[in-house]
């Protein structure tokens, strides 16, 4: 059986609700996360301006060398990682 190896970052803001949400739900299951603060980073927040986001909350991830990300309060998302990382259970 291999390590499972995985890492998950969430780029939040002050005072955004979805950011909130998205943290509660990855809290609510267990999933371990970094959070980086746009709002204390600049720098941070220009990075994913350039590479296409509007919206924050921006989750990235990569869990066993599969790599993902994705934008605003998704829900259905988090739930398909909580799959990756934890397994069906």
């Amino acid at each position: 059986m291999t390590d499972l190896y995985y890492d998950i970052t969430v780029y939040t803001k002050d005072n955004c609700q979805p950011c909130k949400a998205t943290k509660i739900y990855l809290m609510k299951h267990g999933i371990p996360f970094a959070e980086i603060n746009t709002s204390r980073n600049p720098q941070v927040q220009e990075a994913l301006t350039a590479q296409g986001y509007k919206e924050l909350p921006v989750v990235e991830w990569n869990v066993n060398g599969k790599q993902g990300a994705w934008s605003g309060f998704r829900p259905d998302d988090i739930e398909a990682l909580r799959y990756l990382v934890k397994g069906d259970h």
